[in-house]
């Protein structure tokens, strides 16, 4: 049995043995080195009930949080005016004698709760979390 079989073996059946993993790593390609693969560092993070991102230093680590934060909908509005001169159907001669048409469209689109560039730019000791298939956004507090 491969280190990486043993590792999805303990997350899968610790929780409930009551049991609980605290793992910490810097990138997600640390987890696929000691793995071995990137499917299995995807199913530890898969497995894992909390995950916690402080600011990444490179976008595929920045996508794998956001593909586990999920999507929302959001709501898209767009606006459209046109203008044109309307001198030989409304009777007038004048140069101030236009036409005006406005538009309004609203649209509901998929969008990424935790777009990767959210994740890119964090501020120093701000984070998002993955809490229970709940998504939080925090700072730790500086404590003097």
């Amino acid at each position: 049995m491969s280190r990486g079989s043993v590792v999805v073996s303990i997350l899968n059946k610790s929780r409930g043995a009551g049991l609980r993993v605290v793992a910490c790593g810097q990138t997600a390609a640390d987890l696929e080195a000691a793995l071995g693969s990137r499917a299995r560092a995807l199913q530890v993070l898969g497995n894992a009930n909390t995950t916690v991102n402080f600011r990444a230093q490179c976008a595929p680590d920045a996508e794998v949080f956001s593909e586990m934060a999920g999507e929302r909908l959001i709501r898209m509005r767009s606006e459209a005016a046109a203008y044109e001169p309307a001198l030989f159907s409304s009777g007038f001669r004048g140069v101030d004698d236009f036409r005006a048409r406005f538009g309004e469209t609203l649209d509901w689109r998929e969008h990424a709760l935790v777009p990767p560039w959210a994740l890119v730019q964090l501020p120093p000791f701000h984070f998002f979390a993955r809490v229970e298939g709940r998504v939080f956004r925090g700072r730790v507090p500086l404590l003097r």
